[in-house]
């Protein structure tokens, strides 16, 4: 199915982007290059796991890989919105790729983590963006709503992959991004889409769609892994709610890049994000600043939506494109029943068996105790008739003996 019938996707990863986002994928890729050659000495990553167990054992080089469509994405909205140059504050900016990537486009950067604490892992990562230009802030000193910082001092805030860490609402953190914001500037912002087909498909069988309560329950306080993702809708409204402006909303994938290939499920799941843009991983907006007392201009996303990713919107075979997002989630849900179904069948076969096996095992016990007691008999009739006279005049002399001694 990478463009007709056939049950396969290759993915192509990142030439499948270079098309569509020509002039930013160089920089994001670079900007990655360098992330991971500074890492590389790195022997540990115990600090970022100890409040977020879900981490032990990642792969961050697929992960930064795989966020390159998250970084061209963001160039992309930039430029929807018209910013070009500025002063930028990266909130949360972690391994630093988005910092390295708007450094290279020429804005002036500051880079905010809790950089104390994840020492000495990301230590060379700090070492990489002072060299490159980049100030790097730490929460410690400043606050996590920013406290420490002067209000309305940068153009563009990013605030990437963040929010759904937040372990109560998110009103305080975009408060304090948007009083960061000058009048006019510009917050991009992603999060994972809670209505991801993954997601959905998960909650049909049952499962979980937030972080398995056994990697959660033990980790350290707080619990710096995912407490809450949101929809398009939620996004929007949060933002709005918060007194910015929306002014882009995209929606796409990245994750399923650390393949080569997808076959089967994974391929039909593939295409039918496509073809349904509300079931695909990321949200990620542009919101704006409005000038002091100007009233707010409220929007629906959906008219704000485009399309980026050509390469596969125009690849898209047709028998994925009909189908519709509750067509989809019904023939889940109806697989989920066959499933069951199966299930209480078999449930039912065993319990059917075991009762057989427990009558097969109880008859056999009958039949082991009948064969002894016939055994005792014929062996009694097999005796002479002497044998039986003189066990008689035994029994009964015995008998006689006891009731004289009474």
């Amino acid at each position: 199915m990478s463009s007709s019938g056939d049950r396969t996707v290759t993915l192509d990863f990142p030439a499948c982007l270079a098309a569509d986002f020509r002039d930013d994928l160089p920089l994001a890729v670079r900007a990655v290059d360098e992330v991971l050659e500074a890492v590389a000495v790195s022997d540990s990553f115990a600090p970022l796991e100890e409040r977020s167990p879900g981490l032990r054992g990642n792969d961050w080089s697929n992960y930064l890989r795989c966020s390159e469509a998250r970084m061209v994405h963001a160039a992309r909205l930039l430029r929807t919105v018209g910013l070009t140059t500025g002063r930028v504050l990266d909130y949360g900016a972690y391994f630093g790729n988005f910092s390295l990537m708007m450094r290279a486009k020429g804005f002036e950067v500051d880079a905010i983590d809790s950089f104390e604490t994840y020492r000495p892992s990301l230590n060379p990562i700090l070492d990489l963006l002072q060299r490159r230009g980049i100030r790097t802030l730490d929460f410690s000193h400043t606050g996590r709503e920013l406290e420490g910082l002067v209000a309305a001092s940068y153009d563009l805030v990013m605030c990437m992959g963040v929010i759904e860490h937040i372990p109560h609402t998110p009103r305080l953190l975009l408060a304090a991004l948007a009083r960061m914001l000058k009048p006019g500037g510009v917050l991009i912002m992603d999060t994972p889409n809670l209505a991801q087909l993954a997601n959905r498909q998960r909650l049909a069988r049952g499962e979980p769609v937030m972080t398995p309560i056994a990697i959660q329950f033990h980790a350290a306080i707080p619990f710096e892994g995912h407490h809450r993702e949101y929809t398009a809708d939620e996004m929007a409204w949060m933002i709005q709610a918060t007194g910015l402006e929306l002014a882009a909303l995209d929606l796409f994938n990245y994750s399923a890049y650390v393949h080569e290939t997808l076959a089967g499920r994974d391929a039909i799941n593939h295409w039918r994000m496509v073809a349904n843009p509300t079931m695909r991983e990321l949200v990620m907006i542009a919101a704006l600043k409005p000038a002091v007392d100007a009233p707010l201009v409220r929007r629906q996303w959906r008219e704000l939506f485009t399309d980026a990713e050509d390469y596969w919107r125009n690849r898209l075979p047709a028998e994925i494109s009909s189908e519709s997002g509750d067509a989809i989630v019904g023939n889940e849900l109806l697989l989920v029943d066959l499933q069951e179904g199966v299930a209480e069948r078999d449930r039912i076969l065993a319990k059917v068996q075991a009762d057989c096996n427990q009558m097969v095992s109880t008859r056999d016990a009958e039949l082991s105790d009948l064969r002894d007691r016939l055994g005792l008999l014929q062996h009694a009739f097999n005796m002479t008739p002497s044998e039986r006279l003189k066990r008689f005049w035994q029994r009964l002399t015995g008998a006689a003996t006891e009731k004289s001694r009474n």
